[in-house]
């Protein structure tokens, strides 16, 4: 890349220069997603717990680092394997699906507000159910 290439990359976003990918179709495909220069050094994680890519998942890693795409298709299946790529500038929280949540997974796309607040309702709900039951036992032994 010349040097102004790489300066119209740059001006794209405010936190270096990305790598970005998203598999857009992998049917009966085994895909993995690892960064580094090279199949001998690729050991950086990009997929968390080095699960399969998420079809449609945009994922994205910088520059410098490089990223390697692995898929083999399942024993004697038709197969159906399709990926975009490109790079570019990028800013942090620019991708919508930056989070591994699953779609539906409301704690996990409150984060780790949305679990405190659960936490804190689950323990009043039991605080709550503790005095009911006291209550009765109280009422009983009376009787």
């Amino acid at each position: 890349m010349t040097e102004e290439e790489l300066a119209e990359l740059e001006s794209q976003g405010t936190d270096g220069i990305r790598i970005f990918l998203k598999v857009t179709a992998a049917d009966e495909m085994n895909v993995y997603l690892y960064g580094g220069s090279s199949k001998r050094n690729a050991t950086i994680p990009i997929v968390d717990q080095n699960a399969p890519v998420k079809v449609g998942k945009t994922y994205t890693i910088d520059a410098n680092d490089g990223m390697l795409l692995v898929a083999y298709p399942n024993h004697n299946v038709t197969t159906n394997f399709q990926f975009t790529y490109w790079v570019g500038g990028y800013t942090e929280g620019m991708l919508d699906d930056e989070t591994n949540c699953e779609e539906g997974d409301i704690l996990c796309e409150l984060g780790t507000i949305g679990l405190i607040i659960g936490g804190v309702a689950a323990f009043v709900l039991l605080v709550i159910i503790f005095c009911i039951c006291r209550a009765c036992c109280k009422k009983r032994s009376k009787s």
